[in-house]
């Protein structure tokens, strides 16, 4: 199927590191912004001990970022594995935690600080990071505040309130899936009775030719004439 719908609006519980207060109300993209020092825990665990997949609620997680890394200098039998600030604050908590890396912890737990970027964060953070905290405070602006990808193209329907933002949302959604040329948004309510309405190209290509597989069919059409729903 090429078509898909998303929220990209949700709650900041699923933030462990939080930006900085300095991008709240950002309308032009500024990556060099989203760059901060961090310190995180970690422990030098040896390699066939590592057990990432039992302990990702532990894990310092984020987009393209490696938590378990190389020593300095290079070992060949420990890596260092960087744990969530969030969840292990100390040594007592990473015994709770992650209680089978005991020996690990008394010999090596630590503090180190890493320095993020843009690329290590959703789509998710960083328009969380920039809309502007009373925003929605009356009324919840992740109601139909989603898109949805049709080919090429991601597809939004965004409120009023956020149109300010729009265009920084829509090249946020351009660096951050590698799939999706085009951003576009609906301008109107549709009344037409071919259900076609009006878009506004946000970002990327002017290219509104898409191709879809349904049902193992191809299909070609403009979707700036032509109506299709990517939620039946």
């Amino acid at each position: 199927m090429c078509s898909l719908s998303y929220k990209f609006i949700r709650s900041l519980h699923n933030m462990h590191i939080k930006l900085p207060s300095s991008l709240k109300g950002m309308t032009k993209l500024d990556r060099d912004q989203f760059t901060q020092i961090i310190t995180v825990p970690y422990v030098n665990i040896p390699v066939e001990c590592i057990q990432t997949s039992k302990w990702k609620n532990s894990l310092l997680i984020l987009h393209s970022f490696k938590n378990v890394r190389d020593l300095e200098p290079i070992s060949k039998t420990h890596k260092q594995v960087l744990f969530d600030p969030d969840v292990i604050k100390n040594k007592d908590d990473i015994m709770k935690t992650v209680p089978s890396i005991k020996k690990y912890v008394e010999e090596s737990f630590d503090f180190t600080s890493i320095t993020l970027t843009y690329v290590n964060y959703s789509i998710d953070q960083i328009i969380k990071a920039i809309l502007p905290d009373d925003l929605g405070k009356d009324k919840p602006i992740n109601t139909g505040s989603g898109y949805s990808l049709i080919g090429h193209i991601a597809h939004f329907n965004l409120k009023d309130e956020v149109l300010p933002y729009k265009h920084i949302i829509a090249q946020v959604v351009l660096d951050k899936l590698s799939n999706v040329k085009t951003v576009v948004n609906k301008l109107h309510e549709i009344y037409s009775v071919y259900r076609n309405f009006e878009l506004e190209i946000l970002a990327g290509e002017p290219n509104t030719i898409v191709k879809c597989r349904e049902s193992k069919a191809i299909f070609q059409f403009d979707f700036a004439k032509v109506y299709w729903n990517p939620r039946c």
